[in-house]
């Protein structure tokens, strides 16, 4: 099979190196902690983080000033019933998940600082036919555009911002812990997965098997960490998650379907970003966006309350079907 590749490069710096330039008060603190996580994962942690306490600074403010407008005015507007919320919080199940989350993601760090980078006899070795898989993973060798890498960037970290979205919403608004719970157990449990699971497959990135990339940006661990997509993984995680949360407060809406559309796309175009920008194999972008769904869809409804996730289990008979009945809400 002949490939042709594309002459389409940038220069890949870590953020570890521009972090000990621009900031030598910082550098003892990277050399011993950042360096050693993988950078995209770091990132992600980091603007998770961020977009989280600039949410919980700023709500103070805004429920104190909606605590005062109630209080004030409760003669001037007829009293309207709240209705409940479709989320219960319990001590034993968030204790649960937010310990496997963590426990998953310190295996996961732990295994990707024993990976080993690509030498230069490894690269010199590497064939596109060689490429395990389906077919269609070899034509992946051929892009790297950072035009495509830039640009996911910017959807990695825009999707952080998701959840956050959600408090536009006043019916949602009241149950901010909730969500924001939530959230940081889906976000740190698909973090945690994909770590471990990069980590462990150790499957080389396209861009290794192109000649027209420098020996310096293969040379990296990063290059080991093919599988599975954690951009893709990352959006899609909460895209769904933002999803399911607003189909949960709002069952008839009329927006439900440009909701769920939306956040089917997002990552979909995520995952077609890395693929052109020669950072991960079809595969790997398929994977991720399954797992990131399963995620985001997954946590919330562990959260229904027992009222709205009820379900009953009934024999079933019939002339022909003999079985059981399983009603319920999903």
């Amino acid at each position: 099979m002949d490939f042709t590749f594309s002459r389409t490069a940038f220069r890949s710096e870590t953020y570890y190196s521009r972090l000990q330039h621009s900031n030598p008060i910082l550098k003892p603190i990277s050399t011993i902690f950042l360096k050693r996580i993988p950078v995209p994962i770091f990132r992600s942690v980091y603007f998770f983080l961020f977009f989280s306490f600039i949410f919980l600074t700023s709500k103070s403010s805004v429920f104190a000033q909606v605590t005062s407008e109630t209080t004030t005015d409760t003669t001037s507007k007829p009293f309207k019933a709240q209705l409940p919320s479709p989320y219960q919080l319990r001590p034993k199940k968030e204790i649960s998940l937010f310990s496997t989350a963590i426990g998953v993601n310190i295996v996961g760090l732990s295994f990707a600082q024993s990976i080993e980078p690509l030498t230069v006899e490894e690269i010199s070795g590497l064939r596109p036919t060689d490429i395990r898989g389906f077919g269609f993973d070899r034509n992946t060798v051929r892009h790297f555009s950072g035009r495509a890498h830039t640009t996911s960037d910017i959807f990695l970290f825009g999707s952080l911002s998701f959840p956050l979205l959600l408090m536009t919403d006043k019916s949602m608004r009241k149950d901010y812990l909730k969500i924001g719970v939530m959230a940081s157990q889906a976000f740190l449990l698909n973090a945690g997965l994909t770590t471990l699971t990069k980590a462990t497959v150790q499957r080389t990135r396209p861009f290794a098997y192109n000649p027209l990339v420098s020996d310096a940006t293969k040379m990296t661990k990063s290059t080991k960490m093919s599988f599975f997509s954690g951009h893709t993984s990352v959006v899609s995680t909460l895209s769904f998650f933002s999803a399911k949360v607003y189909a949960d407060y709002h069952p008839n809406s009329k927006w439900k379907p440009v909701v769920w559309t939306t956040a089917a796309l997002l990552p979909a175009a995520t995952g077609y970003l890395r693929y052109r920008a020669g950072k991960h194999f079809p595969t790997d972008v398929v994977v991720g966006y399954g797992v990131g769904a399963a995620i985001g869809v997954l946590i919330p409804h562990l959260h229904r309350s027992k009222k709205e996730r009820s379900f009953k289990v009934s024999p079933m008979a019939g002339q022909e079907i003999i079985g059981l009945s399983l009603r319920g809400v999903f």
